[in-house]
């Protein structure tokens, strides 16, 4: 079975850290890689989505 899970249309899937789940308050679409404050990981910004929306539907399915 096939199913498809929606993000709405503002989620924070970039500027959330897709290790600890904290999530910036602000982020320039410039900027393409980030630390984050509260666990040091690093991410990629594209990769980082992809892996919080991967989370997002998990959670919600």
């Amino acid at each position: 079975m096939l199913l498809l899970i929606v993000a709405p249309r503002f989620y924070p899937s970039s500027k959330t850290c897709s290790s600890c789940g904290s999530v910036m308050d602000s982020m320039p679409l410039s900027i393409r890689e980030w630390d984050c404050p509260c666990c040091g990981s690093h991410h990629d910004r594209d990769v980082n989505a992809a892996v919080s929306l991967k989370k997002y539907a998990r959670i919600i399915a």
